[in-house]
């Protein structure tokens, strides 16, 4: 209950960062998330959200998390309750895992690890009930002395405990095991990693008990093994859902194969194939390394204990435990996300939660140990338990309480809400990244807003399906990819790409670039198969015999760039970009920074500087600067987007620094309130974390009058010649202004 109750204290009060919005949505609308899919995610949180009539969509998502960390808490301490037969070791297991720093601050976002811990927690408890338990040491005979010294207790004169007898492990739970295992194909595979482990040896132990009954043990698994694989069965039924998130195309086997066997991001691999990313052998190391801050020094030393415990006391549990150890040290050896990226290890970080489960397990069993051995003290032992539970809990609560804390976090919330205010009606943009993808779909899909826009992932694009379900929901935002032409020069040349025709030349994309050509070089050009313009992006497709191979998608080679898709789209829609994987729209558009996207144009028709005025006071409108001065942990998802807030600021300082802007006219003055009141608290930040956004405030300072501020703005332009930025102590615009600033002081 307690940790239920922190964890409601605490929890995230919209939309997450990560992979929250797209679980949000794709749970929201019955469709698919990223491989593996989670089935099983989908379908309880959305029965959740869905029958909840308590807050939005996303808190509601948020709190099934904490219910179901909350819940598998519960389970270690029953858990260590069966094993141990002591309530309060119970209890100190079940704060030393809930309130670790990265399972306390999993519980608080819509995600799947809560779920799955709960999934371990209840295999931990199967196991615990699956096999037949040793009979409890003698415990010491209680001393007479009632003082707090600590005298030795008289030796207790055991009786010799009656040989044990073969019992026959409970069959159910030993069902309960291989039913837990292969549930996690329907949720997170690394629930494998402690559930095969598990039910190898419990069926193992089962086997050898249950002579003359091994088929109907047999028979019984299999039916269980049979019921787990029924979640999977939403993938093909999601995948026909027009209207739903979804991710791949399960329609097919092959689709279906490729989802569940994550073949889009490589079987074997966390990060997608194309990345490039190796693995860093370094995380284990870190994982151990983040435990004393993680869990304090206590469960740890008590978790130390249990381990000898365990493997004294329970051998089949301790078997179980040592090859899952191995397992998941494996698994961190086969990480590909390099470890110097702070966001790249706040991502690993996720993948702590299974292990601090099992650590917690032994922390339990430890300070049960610890526990019998001062039961002689009386008193002693009452005021040495308290101390115990004391420091379990105020440890985590005082090291962890304000950096998890997720009370008032509207950072993705808000940044979406910026990226659609800052588009024109009825605008495609082109994103890049989970967080923006994620955001948009769910700020679109679930609540409801701007439907006039069509949001393109450029990372989707690289997979068929995802263009695919792109043009039946959106019919025109793409032309025809997956083609190409051979040009014929008249010097004897051939060149395998794209010809773009632009009035007396023409530019050409091919594999190693562009080029312009008059049309006096061109001899002819003809159609050339697909194929020869994808030669390097099928290479990443030999070791994932499932990925779909069709041509009609982004590679970044010639015949698809997005040079193309602005071509298709200038004088239909408007066009923007959140980031770009190719920079050949540099032959005929410029991006102009609005907002917080860039409004691609041709050369000759960029946005006249009172429509940027305009679209980017109202993008301030919609998302209020403050969420940038809210504090973030290191490894968060919301520090390594935090630059677009300062970046508007600057964009928007600047912009109403021009001749001719001021005065606003009424309809832009919350915006301009809004940036001006986030200058204010921006300059009073020591050291400053953005440098140019200070430079842009002091321009900001002197063009504003009801900004105005002479002094203040001879200190910000001082501080940003200070900051140690290239070029900073050089900038001629800054001098200048200094000049002109200490003039009008004298």
């Amino acid at each position: 209950m307690l940790p239920l109750i922190v964890y409601a204290i605490t929890l995230h009060p919209g939309l997450p960062a990560g992979d929250s919005g797209e679980l949000i949505t794709a749970a929201w609308t019955g469709g698919i998330a990223h491989p593996p899919g989670y089935p099983l995610y989908v379908m309880l949180a959305g029965a959740w959200a869905h029958l909840l009539p308590l807050g939005s969509v996303a808190w509601r998502m948020n709190l099934f998390s904490a219910v179901c960390m909350a819940l598998a808490a519960g389970v270690v301490a029953l858990t260590v309750a069966r094993l141990s037969r002591s309530h309060l070791a119970a209890l100190i297991a079940a704060w030393a895992f809930a309130f670790a720093a990265p399972v306390w601050k999993y519980a608080l976002v819509a995600e799947v690890f809560g779920l799955n811990a709960l999934l371990a927690a209840l295999a931990l408890w199967a196991f615990a009930r699956a096999l037949p338990m040793p009979p409890k040491p003698p415990t010491p005979a209680p001393a007479p002395q009632v003082s707090r010294r600590r005298t030795r207790p008289p030796r207790a004169v055991a009786a010799r405990a009656p040989a044990a007898v073969p019992a026959v492990p409970d069959r159910a739970a030993v069902m309960a095991i291989a039913f837990l295992t292969i549930l996690a194909l329907s949720h997170h595979h690394t629930l494998l990693i402690l559930g095969v482990p598990l039910a190898a040896v419990s069926y193992a132990q089962a086997w050898r008990a249950s002579a003359g009954h091994r088929m109907a043990l047999t028979l019984d698994v299999g039916f269980a093994k049979c019921a787990a694989l029924l979640p999977l069965l939403w993938l093909p039924f999601a995948s026909a859902h027009p209207h739903a998130l979804v991710w791949g195309d399960a329609s097919s086997v092959r689709g279906f194969l490729s989802l569940l066997l994550r073949a889009d991001y490589g079987t074997f691999h966390l990060a997608p194939v194309q990345s490039g990313m190796q693995a860093d052998t370094n995380h284990a190391l870190l994982f151990a390394q983040s435990l004393p801050h993680a869990v304090g020094l206590l469960p740890l030393a008590f978790a130390l204990v249990g381990a000898g415990v365990i493997a004294r006391r329970h051998r089949a549990l301790s078997t179980a435990l040592l090859l899952y150890a191995l397992l998941q040290a494996l698994f961190f050896a086969r990480v590909e996300f390099p470890s110097n990226a702070l966001w790249l290890r706040g991502v690993v970080e996720r993948f702590y939660i299974l292990p601090l489960l099992v650590l917690a397990l032994l922390a339990g069993m430890g300070a049960a140990w610890a526990l019998d051995r001062m039961r002689g003290y009386r008193i002693a032992f009452a005021a040495d338990a308290v101390v115990m539970l004391a420091l379990t809990l105020s440890y985590p609560l005082v090291a962890h309480g304000r950096v998890v804390d997720q009370r008032g976090n509207m950072f993705t919330q808000t940044l979406g809400r910026g990226l659609l205010a800052s588009l024109p009606p009825h605008a495609v943009l082109f994103t890049q990244g989970d967080l923006l993808h994620n955001a948009l779909a769910y700020l679109q899909r679930v609540q409801g807003e701007r439907p006039d826009v069509t949001v393109c992932d450029q990372e989707l694009m690289t997979y068929p399906w995802y263009v695919r379900r792109l043009r039946a929901s959106s019919p025109g935002v793409l032309p025809p990819l997956g083609v190409a032409q051979r040009i014929a020069l008249t010097d004897g040349r051939v060149l395998e790409g794209i010809a773009l025709h632009a009035g007396d030349s023409l530019d050409v994309l091919v594999q190693e670039g562009r080029a312009t050509l008059s049309r006096a070089q061109i001899m002819r050009i003809t159609a050339a198969p697909a194929e020869s313009l994808f030669t390097s992006s099928r290479a990443a497709f030999s070791s994932e015999p499932l990925r779909e191979r069709g041509e009609d998608r982004y590679s970044g080679q010639p015949g698809t760039r997005n040079l193309l898709w602005l071509e298709y789209l200038q004088g239909r829609r408007p066009m923007a970009f959140a980031g770009f994987k190719d920079d050949s729209y540099r032959a005929r558009y410029t991006l102009t920074p609005v907002g917080f996207v860039g409004w691609a144009s041709p050369f000759a028709a960029p946005p006249s500087v009172a429509t940027q005025v305009a679209a980017t006071l109202r993008a301030l409108a919609a998302a209020p600067l403050d969420v940038y001065l809210r504090a973030y942990e290191p490894y968060a998802f919301e520090q390594a987007e935090r630059w677009r807030f300062t970046a508007v600021a600057s964009r928007a300082a600047l912009l109403l620094c021009q001749s001719g802007v001021l005065p606003l006219p009424d309809s832009l003055e919350t915006g301009h309130q809004r940036l001006v009141a986030f200058a204010e608290r921006f300059e009073a930040i020591e050291p400053c974390p953005d440098p140019p956004c200070l430079r842009a405030i002091a321009f900001l300072r002197e063009a504003d009058p009801a900004f105005r501020d002479v002094g203040k703005a001879r200190l910000d332009y001082e501080r940003y010649q200070a900051s140690g930025v290239a070029g900073a102590a050089q900038d001629a615009e800054v001098k200048a202004a200094l000049a002109r600033l200490g003039a009008v002081s004298h």
